[in-house]
């Protein structure tokens, strides 16, 4: 098998980057065991700074996909919660002559 990039040190530890590896009968593609527990390792070696630097844009990734689902409940109550208003059942909806209120529909 021959890597056309290396694994690189950087601070003591190894750094692993993406590698492309060509098998030895011309295939691409295929699962190095060698680079998995390199890249185990690396990560097991990796400080909270070293990690957060490394996978900022998954955690940035995380938090608005959480923020959203938040924010879809917090939508919702905030949505059933107007309805109990008198003023905004004036302002947005229509006067029920049969109840003698006024109802959004």
């Amino acid at each position: 098998m021959r890597y056309l990039s290396a694994p690189s040190r950087r601070n003591g530890a190894a750094s692993i980057t993406p590698m492309e590896f060509i098998n030895d009968d011309g295939d691409d593609g295929g699962y190095d065991v060698d680079l998995a527990v390199a890249a185990e390792a690396n990560e097991k070696d990796m400080t909270f700074k070293d990690a957060r630097r490394a996978d900022l844009r998954l955690i940035w990734y995380s938090l608005g996909f959480s923020g959203t689902i938040i924010m879809e409940g917090y939508g919702l109550a905030l949505i059933t919660y107007l309805f109990s208003f008198s003023e905004f059942n004036k302002n947005f909806g229509e006067f029920d002559e049969a109840q003698n209120s006024w109802e959004v529909r």
